[in-house]
Order: C-alpha cells, then structure tokens, then sequence
C-alpha cells in the first residue's frame, strides 16, 4: 500500500469563485466532472493515480491553519474518500498567513507531523510519496528538502506543465556529523522551552549553533529553528545512514528506454505503471519483454552485476509478464543499492 502525504493549498477556491459558486455541492461536482482542472492538489493526485497504479491507498492531507485551507482540505477528503481512498486530514497549527518564513513555529509543526506520518507509514510497511503541489511556497521547499534527506519521490504539475513532475530520490549521503557532535545541545533545546539567557549562555560555548535558533519575542525562549527542528528529525530518522555510492544517470529519455510496445498484448492490469514507473528511474537505460521468470508472483528474480541487468516477473489475476530492465550499475556495490531502492517501491516490498 501508498501512503500519500499531500500539502494543500486554495486553488479549489479560486477557481470555484471564477465559476460563481462556492459550496461543497459545486466542489463535487467539479471534482467528478473535471479532477485535474479542479485544483492543484487533485491535478497531481489524478496523474499519480495513474503513473503509480494507486487504489484504496491513504492520502494525508495537510492544510494549513486558515479556514480557507481546512475548506479546500475537506473538500479534497470528501471528494477521494468516495472515489475509494482512505483519507484523513491534519492541520499544521500556526501555518498561517502571519508565517514569518524559517523560523515560525507553523514550520517546525509542518516537520514534525510530516516525520511523524512518515514513521507510522514505515511501521505499516507503506510506500511514501508526497504531492507538493498546494499550500505555501516555504511549506513546499520544506516537503522538497525532507523527501531529499528521507529518500521520498516528491511529485507536483506545475500551473503551466500537462505533466506529471517527480523530483527523483537523490543518491546522496547526508553528513549527521555536525548534530552528532553536538547531539546533547540539539536534545536539550528540543525538550521544552529554554529561556533566552540560558540558551546565549550554552551558544557561547558553541556559537555555530546559533544559525538553527530562533528567539521567540512572544515569550523570550529560544526554540530550535525550522531548518535545525529538520537536522534533528533527519538524524533521529536514521538519514545521516544512506549510501553514496550510486550508478550514473543515463543519457536517454524515459520513453526511448521503453522497449517493448507491440509485444505481449495480454498483459498483466497495473503492469503499465510499473513500466513507467522503471523508464522513469535515472539508472536504467532499457526495459525489455522475457518470459517470466516466476509466473504467478510479482518480484526481483535475479541481478546481475556484471551486465547490468535485472529480471522482474509481474502477475495479477493470473496474467504474467517478465521483464529484463537494463541498467548503468557496473558494480555489485551498486547493484545492492538499486535493488534495496527497488524493493522499498510498492511492487516489491512483500518479494
């Protein structure tokens, strides 16, 4: 299953007063008779629907603390709710019109629930995607930086884009160093309000610190700030522990490594999206037919370092198709690192 964690913003809105009317009665009948032009968030949800062969999956939706927002909000969860998906809705408290940018507390709330969703969909074994295509332009930045440090596709269509845009998972390692060595300050400034003069008093020590605080006028305490309350969660979330090593990109298009049409005319439901899905990837370079290799399940059957190669059988109600996916991995080091990425998509996590 898919765990869908989607920022929304007031597109709905805007576009349902350029109509002329705005209830939840036009809201659904918008959404049913025109999805992608509805909104923003249901422009990319539609096109991630699709590409990612989603049904009865989870959608999350995070709005911000305006009524506008919890108004689009609803009407999103009302509207994917009866078309099938399991929808709930979280509102980030303090994310409002009055953010002041890194250091609002509407900030720190938004990566926190967002590393919280993302722990309890690891626990259920889910795939995680984030649609950040709604909402505030600082809140989108901050979805783009956690799906970079988490390892999490980011997803969006630009208003003036037909398609569907997907910021890749970068094959970078993340050096925790810096809160590792200063861990214990980290921790003690998260733990509960610190007074702005004991806080000054431990910055001496280690005046580096001070970029990722911020002092709150309101009550005089310094908290940690948006991009430092971020550090915190990636370590505790083990990101400091990815890989660095990677396979190069290739230099074709995804649909010139599509390799197959024409061939194998039964094919398997869903497989089309798994084969967009492997064109899509920057390591591979072709995706070809074979007989499949386990007829009757859908899994990695074998890779093979030395050429590149990797061989996948797809089934459902009882059609099977295989496929030989070329790559540009040159070494078994390499090898690991796509098949253990591979095995945490949603098509493979049960092989």
């Amino acid at each position: 299953m898919t765990y869908v964690l989607i920022s929304v913003g007031t597109s709905l809105l805007g576009n349902l007063k350029r109509n002329g009317t705005v209830t939840f009665e036009a809201a659904a009948e918008y959404f049913l008779s025109d999805p992608k032009g509805a909104s923003a968030e249901a422009n990319t949800l539609e096109r991630m629907i699709a590409s990612r062969n989603l049904h009865n999956d989870t959608f999350v939706f995070l709005h911000s603390a305006t009524e506008d927002g919890e108004w689009c909000s609803q009407a999103l969860k009302a509207h994917y709710t009866k078309v099938g998906f399991k929808c709930r809705e979280i509102e980030i408290e303090g994310l409002d019109y009055n953010a002041k940018g890194n250091s609002d507390q509407g900030l720190r709330n938004l990566i926190r629930i967002v590393f919280d969703e993302v722990n309890k969909a690891n626990k259920t074994n889910e795939s995680v995607l984030f649609c950040a295509t709604g909402g505030f332009k600082i809140e989108i930045a901050y979805l783009n930086m956690i799906g970079m440090l988490l390892g999490i596709p980011v997803f969006y269509v630009h208003e003036f884009y037909k398609e569907l845009m997907e910021l890749p998972v970068l094959p970078v390692h993340w050096d925790m160093g810096f809160v590792e060595q200063h861990l214990s300050f980290f921790q003690w400034i998260d733990a509960e309000p610190r007074s702005c003069k004991e806080a000054n008093s431990r910055l001496q020590a280690a005046p580096e610190l001070e970029q990722f605080t911020v002092l709150d006028t309101s009550d005089g305490c310094r908290y940690l700030s948006a991009s430092g309350e971020m550090l915190l969660q990636a370590y505790r979330n083990g990101a400091g522990n990815r890989p660095s090593l990677w396979p190069h990109v290739s230099d074709k298009m995804p649909a010139e490594k599509n390799q197959i049409s024409g061939e194998a005319h039964h094919r398997p439901k869903g497989v089309e999206a798994l084969i967009d899905y492997l064109c899509r990837l920057d390591f591979t370079s072709s995706v070809r037919y074979i007989p499949p290799p386990r007829p009757g399940h859908t899994a990695i059957s074998d890779a093979n370092p030395e050429d590149g190669t990797i061989k996948i059988s797809f089934s459902d109600s009882g059609k099977d198709m295989g496929l030989l996916v070329g790559t540009t991995v040159t070494t078994g080091t390499e090898m690991d690192l796509v098949i253990a990425y591979l095995k945490r998509q949603k098509w493979f996590k049960s092989s």
